[in-house]
């Protein structure tokens, strides 16, 4: 891939009011005066900048001997200033290109799987993950490409890679994280077709304790979650309970969504309400804002 069909393809991604404030953060260009500037969540970069710093990644890559990670990492830099909320279809050729360049390289795979997962594409956030070798795939990796497997639902996937880390002697944090996503799986997937998943509901109160403990609030957040979704049936109460802590860890729109499943049969309003402000954080191409979708339409109308 050329330079020139790297700017071509930015050209596509990133467009903007030339008469709007923004100014790049590297040379003080107004976005009048330069051909394209790209919105990140921390400023602005303008394309002559992108292009320098690749033409310094470059020059470094030669001196090294590398060719394909001068590419590389044009692209990746291309979707960190990409918005997070860009339709994926947009997208798609710039991580296929991202993809047939990482060449099994580690360091190229996690830093694409980042940004997979800033922009919700979580199935291609996995595929990066699992590009790497599984000699010298960690532990984390493939936590990673769990957590993004199970919102993709890609259940025979998720099997080989549980199976792959149950005979590995896992920290208490690692073992517990396994198996939230284990019982994540178990839960989300249960009605699709493929290898089962064996888990006790019940475990999940001894998970969340132990997280507690280890003071790991992310992990905690899931597990709390998790949680609220398997009580949801017997104690709305508590698994109202679980939500709203896990709400408090961080606010995301799977969350959103499963209080107002929790709340859909004592208090259609405030259900709606939790619904919509799951379609509100979802990318609009997520399978959380899909589901947000279809529960508000089907809701009772705002009295």
């Amino acid at each position: 891939m050329s330079v020139k069909s790297i700017r071509k393809g930015l050209h596509q991604l990133v467009g903007g009011d030339p008469n709007d404030a923004a100014i790049c953060n590297f040379c003080g260009a107004h976005r009048s005066e330069v051909p394209r500037i790209l919105e990140g969540s921390a400023g602005y970069i303008c394309e002559g900048c992108v292009f320098a710093a690749a033409g310094d990644l470059a020059a470094r890559d030669a001196r090294e001997g590398r060719g394909a990670a001068t590419t590389f990492h044009v692209v990746a830099l291309a979707l960190d200033y990409v918005d997070a909320r860009t339709p994926h279809a947009g997208l798609e050729p710039v991580f296929d290109a991202a993809l047939a360049l990482v060449e099994g390289d580690p360091s190229r795979c996690r830093l694409l799987a980042s940004r997979a997962f800033r922009l919700h594409h979580f199935a291609r956030a996995a595929e990066a993950l699992l590009r790497i070798d599984e000699p010298v795939r960690t532990v984390t990796d493939a936590l990673g490409a769990l957590a993004a497997l199970v919102v993709v639902g890609d259940r025979p996937t998720i099997a080989r890679v549980l199976a792959a880390l149950d005979p590995i002697a896992l920290s208490d944090l690692h073992r517990l994280q396994r198996d939230v996503h284990r019982g994540w799986a178990a839960y989300r997937l249960e009605a699709s077709a493929g290898p089962t998943f064996t888990f006790d509901g019940a475990s999940l109160g001894p998970i969340v304790e132990r997280l507690r403990a280890l003071d790991a609030p992310a992990s905690l957040g899931q597990a709390l979650e998790v949680a609220a979704a398997y009580e949801r049936t017997r104690d709305r109460g508590a698994a109202l309970q679980r939500i709203e802590e896990a709400l408090g860890v961080e606010d995301k729109p799977s969350r959103r969504l499963l209080r107002g499943d929790i709340l859909a049969d004592v208090d259609p309003a405030a259900a709606r309400a939790s619904w919509e402000a799951a379609l509100a954080l979802a990318h609009p191409d997520s399978v959380w804002a899909a589901r947000a979708r279809a529960r508000i339409a089907g809701a009772r109308p705002r009295s």
